[in-house]
């Protein structure tokens, strides 16, 4: 019989949440196998979509024992990074995006966006470029 000892979230997370675009969490039991070779198993008990922040923390202030591990939205797109010619070390970069004032960064995103062309994927890099920028 399989007992479960810890809850184990999954998280999707999404700065601005909608109906649309939720916050995704997995939710898994980790479980002792008391038979079985592998005596670690985790299970996937449910799926939950917040569409707000707000709820987001009312499920965060909720009384649970859990770990988990969170897809944050803290990179930038590469090719981004390529057209501003930003540094691509992550430390580097993320000096260089701290050392610029609100007011640039919104016009310098602006101007990358404006320069895209219009649909879903205009400012999304081909898939092989997909790749966010990685601490090296």
């Amino acid at each position: 019989m399989n007992q479960p000892l810890l809850q184990l979230i999954g998280c999707d997370f999404s700065s601005r949440p909608s109906r649309r675009k939720p916050i995704v969490l997995a939710l898994g039991e980790w479980l002792v196998q008391r038979q079985g070779r592998d005596p670690w198993v985790v299970g996937l008990a449910d799926i939950e979509t917040l569409p707000s922040l707000a709820e987001f923390g009312a499920w965060l202030a909720e009384p649970r024992v859990w770990v988990g591990g969170f897809d944050l939205p803290f990179g930038l797109p590469r090719e981004l990074v390529a057209t501003l010619a930003w540094p691509e070390r992550w430390d580097e970069c993320m000096a260089h995006y701290a050392s610029l004032g609100r007011g640039q960064i919104r016009e310098l995103f602006a101007a990358f966006c404006a320069a895209r062309p219009v649909g879903p994927s205009s400012r999304i890099a081909p898939p092989m470029a997909r790749r966010a920028l990685v601490r090296r």
